[in-house]
């Protein structure tokens, strides 16, 4: 393996919720990746996660943010979701239903942002978070 596989070589920090015990801060683990892609989908069912609106990779020649894009639920044998635009407003969606509408849950980051590690009684279980702009 040459150098050219490390330059491409691009990681993301995650930032779990457990506690390092010898100074009470917040654990990190690097994630590796041999390419980036443009949208990224994590498990993270039975995990204690800290959701934040972006998560920025980087390599020696690029850089780019993640932005939480949408949230999957499970619960009681039925999946649904919630969206997060641009703006941060959050949609939620279930197709049994909604049909194909969508109905605004509040706002990320605001006084009335909903607990989104669930969502109607049904448990998160799938994050993803999309490509933003990238810097050279």
């Amino acid at each position: 393996m040459g150098n050219s596989w490390g330059q491409d070589l691009c990681s993301a920090l995650h930032q779990s919720q457990q506690i390092y015990g010898n100074c009470n801060a917040p654990l990190e683990a690097r994630i590796h990746f041999s390419n980036p892609h443009k949208i990224y989908t994590v498990d993270v069912t039975d995990r204690h996660v800290r959701l934040s609106r972006t998560v920025k990779i980087q390599a020696s020649v690029y850089a780019a943010a993640l932005h939480l894009q949408s949230l999957v639920y499970h619960g009681d044998y039925h999946f649904t979701c919630q969206i997060i635009d641009k703006s941060g407003n959050i949609w939620f969606h279930d197709g049994m239903t909604t049909g194909r509408s969508t109905l605004k849950e509040g706002k990320f980051g605001s006084a009335n942002q909903p607990n989104l590690k669930e969502c109607r009684n049904k448990q998160l279980c799938l994050v993803t978070k999309h490509k933003g702009h990238e810097r050279h």
